[in-house]
């Protein structure tokens, strides 16, 4: 099945919408992050990023994702995605969006760092699929010190 992925700048509105949808691995993230509510962790995640987007399957929201700006004279920036439950329901069609998507957000970029939950074991997939290198050993990272992978992309 060859479905149309539609995508347009996130809304904060948006992340209200993700929130009752979101995938039980999101939420255990943003929750071993020290959040207490997804919507609020999105919405901060969309006013901090440079870029973000929402993208859609239809009128079904797939996922918001967007890149904060590190530092400017490095020209570094922080990767984030939270997808709902129609990403595991939808993976072809989510993954063909990826790869065009995270190139045209990651332009005017040279260096992209995130976190990743240890428990999250696809999105650590996800994130190794589209070229991003996992660092292993886990590291104590977010208030509660839980155990995180850093991951990375491209040269400091």
């Amino acid at each position: 099945m060859n479905e149309k992925l539609y995508i347009r700048r996130a809304r904060l509105i948006d992340a209200s919408a993700l929130a009752p949808e979101a995938r039980q691995s999101d939420l255990d993230e943003v929750a071993a992050l020290g959040w207490q509510a997804i919507d609020s962790a999105v919405r901060h995640s969309i006013m901090m990023s440079d870029r973000s987007y929402s993208a859609f399957i239809g009128k079904q929201l797939l996922a918001i994702g967007g890149i904060e700006r590190i530092s400017s004279l490095l020209y570094s920036g922080r990767p984030w995605l939270i997808g709902t439950k129609l990403v595991d329901a939808r993976p072809g069609t989510f993954m063909r969006g990826c790869r065009p998507q995270l190139a045209r957000m990651a332009a005017g970029y040279r260096f992209l760092e995130n976190y990743v939950y240890v428990e999250n074991g696809r999105t650590i997939n996800w994130l190794q699929r589209l070229g991003f290198e996992v660092h292993f050993p886990a590291v104590p990272y977010g208030i509660y010190g839980k155990p995180f992978y850093r991951f990375t992309m491209g040269e400091r």
